[in-house]
């Protein structure tokens, strides 16, 4: 966290430090994580889908990126839910009907748009890598999941901003 924090406001990773604020939460599964919120002096800033796409990914990366794929196909997959574990911890409760709160899988989208809520909707092609996780009710068997499992993630050190 402290070489993050460095890289961005000293180092100037994404451009150039204004404010930022982050909180780091601590789940019972799973790795810790940091939600990080940056502030960046106006040029800087990721508000076009090219500028979004330098630094995001909510795609699996080509199997020859060997480490970044292992890291996002053991850390930065859905764990599957809805028809495939109806009883997995991210299913909500609504009007007596099991809903998804996360909204996995996501559907695939050729192309990172920006929403009108202003919101990004990130590129998650139907074509590319896949990987295979534990089944999430099955003990002992796996499942293949693509692209609409990966939760949006930033390639720290790939990225050319």
């Amino acid at each position: 966290v402290e070489e993050f924090l460095r890289e961005v406001r000293h180092n100037g990773i994404f451009g150039q430090h204004v404010a930022s604020v982050f909180t780091i939460e601590y789940q019972k599964r799973g790795l810790p994580h940091m939600h990080f919120l940056l502030f960046l002096e106006g040029r800087a800033q990721f508000d076009t889908v090219d500028r979004i796409d330098e630094v995001i990914r909510a795609e699996l990366p080509d199997p020859a990126e060997r480490e970044l794929y292992d890291i996002v196909g053991k850390h930065l997959i859905h764990q599957p839910c809805g028809k495939h574990n109806p009883k997995a911890p991210c299913m909500k409760e609504q009007n007596g009907v099991r809903r998804r709160k996360r909204n996995f899988p996501r559907p695939y989208v050729e192309e990172t748009a920006i929403q009108e809520d202003g919101y990004p909707e990130y590129r998650r092609r139907a074509h590319g890598a896949t990987v295979k996780i534990p089944h999430p009710t099955r003990k002992g068997e796996t499942m293949t999941v693509g692209n609409e499992w990966v939760v949006p993630y930033n390639q720290i050190g790939r990225a050319h901003v």
